[in-house]
């Protein structure tokens, strides 16, 4: 069964003049299935058709229903061309919501393309930054050792010059007592 909202609507449509395939676009648009669109379609031309106390027999025309007939088909012609003007008004309309709806859709997606985007930059920013920490952590490591290596040479170093100290102390005696093994000799 045909939804009645979607059929009051196109009713209303028809009736100011609009085609079914502008209505069911606009009902697109707004959301609804187009299956339940062209079931309220066929609904309401179903109803157009079964208009009351017409039948398919041809009837004699007289005078009256000729001039009844073009004064209504006069009126029928001013109404083709409110509805073909209002239409193009509709259309402008429409075009210019439809731009705008469409500028708005883009730039909604390049908001969000640009939000993933921050997203991964921030995600890469933390990953740096714990890099660092940890490069200054070894920073600070080596920097360590490397004092404690400096203070070990100095260390070294002065045990070095006490050795050379020592030996030439050691390097006199030898003298000494090389001399005072010849002197003892000659006596």
């Amino acid at each position: 069964m045909a939804n009645k909202d979607l059929v009051n609507y196109l009713e209303k449509g028809k009736k100011g003049g609009f085609s079914f395939s502008l209505l069911k676009n606009k009902l697109l648009e707004g959301g609804f299935f187009e299956s339940d669109i062209d079931e309220a379609v066929e609904a309401v031309k179903s109803k157009l058709e079964e208009i009351p106390g017409k039948s398919k027999k041809v009837r004699k025309v007289t005078g009256k229903v000729n001039k009844v007939k073009k004064s209504n088909q006069k009126r029928k012609k001013e109404n083709r061309l409110k509805k073909r003007k209002m239409k193009r008004l509709i259309t402008k309309k429409n075009e210019s919501k439809f731009v705008l709806s469409a500028a708005i859709r883009d730039l909604n997606v390049e908001i969000s393309n640009l939000n993933r985007e921050k997203a991964g930059m921030q995600k890469q920013l933390k990953e740096i930054s714990s890099d660092m920490d940890v490069d200054r952590g070894k920073e600070r490591e080596l920097q360590e050792k490397i004092a404690k290596l400096i203070e070990r040479e100095a260390k070294l170093n002065q045990e070095k010059k006490n050795l050379e100290v020592k030996i030439d102390k050691i390097a006199d005696k030898i003298g000494k007592i090389s001399k005072i093994k010849s002197e003892m000799s000659e006596l």
